[in-house]
């Protein structure tokens, strides 16, 4: 079975990449409680994020999975709540799995994107 075909393991990829994001986005702030996420969460009015900040969590999560190689990267903005992220993330593996992108933290510069072939 693939990674991605567990749901659990996707949803803990996620919760983990817009959880750094959002530290990033917002430093010094609480941290979100991961635990507590449903996949009728919404990203926009449950977490607070605005139009930018929603912005930047599409990205990264398209970034991160490729979403651009498998064409579906536009449907995040139009879908909101977090199990349809973790669906969008399933088919765009689907579709493309041929890297993941990590990024350094930055702790001595600017983060940097590292891609890592599957």
């Amino acid at each position: 079975m693939l990674w991605w075909h567990h749901r659990g393991l996707l949803q803990r990829y996620l919760r983990d990449l817009l959880t750094a994001e959002w530290s990033a986005l917002r430093p010094g702030q609480f941290a979100l409680a991961t635990e507590f996420w449903t996949d009728a969460m919404r990203i926009d009015l449950d977490l607070g994020a605005d139009s930018l900040e929603l912005m930047r969590l599409a990205t990264s999560l398209s970034c991160a999975i490729h979403l651009h190689e498998s064409g579906i990267e536009d449907q995040l903005l139009a879908r909101l709540r977090f199990g349809q992220w973790v669906d969008m993330a399933a088919e765009g593996l689907e579709r493309f799995s041929g890297a993941l992108t990590f990024s350094t933290s930055g702790s001595t510069g600017v983060a940097k994107p590292c891609r890592h072939a599957l």
